[in-house]
């Protein structure tokens, strides 16, 4: 039941943001001046068992992402980013009543989160904030759903680097 409903909570979300976007009206711009991000990802929400019997290869996405910027001006790095990239990754494992895995549910979000600079009434400040994300839910058969995820991480940094060049 959990799994249906998380399902059901992260597709509605991905229809929402199905393309990315700045996040705020203050951070309209927020993507301009940026050069360098890490990259990281998490798939804490996802059980050891699951990840393992759908196939999901978490560096495999982390390179999906460093490959879709490989040609632009937006290089990721480890030495003092500027931001960071976060592919939060859900992986469920649909069993269907037997052992076997029968589907595989997976949800990518991909958040960037860099330091906001703000006013308020006592001085300024600098937080970090989320700036953009993009989500992504997929389902498919435990032998395909890795390379679909690959291509779907692929596919949102793609977007990211348009938005950014909106910006630039």
């Amino acid at each position: 039941m959990r799994a249906c409903a998380a399902f059901a909570t992260l597709w509605i979300a991905s229809v929402g943001t199905a393309s990315g976007q700045a996040i705020g009206i203050a951070n309209a711009h927020a993507l301009g001046g940026l050069k360098t991000i890490a990259i990281e990802s998490d798939v804490s929400e996802s059980s050891a068992e699951d990840i393992r019997d759908c196939g999901v290869d978490v560096q495999m996405l982390k390179a999906a992402a460093a490959f879709a910027m490989r040609d632009s001006p937006v290089a990721p790095s480890t030495a003092q980013p500027q931001a960071t990239y976060s592919l939060h990754v859900v992986v469920i494992a649909h069993r269907g009543g037997s052992v076997r895995v029968q589907l595989c549910s997976v949800f990518v979000e991909a958040v960037l989160t860099t330091a906001i600079r703000g006013v308020t009434y006592w001085g300024s400040e600098v937080r970090q904030g989320d700036v953009w994300r993009m989500t992504y839910a997929l389902m498919g058969e435990p032998r395909q759903i890795s390379a679909m995820a690959a291509e779907a991480v692929g596919h949102i940094t793609q977007n990211f680097l348009a938005d950014w060049g909106n910006d630039n």
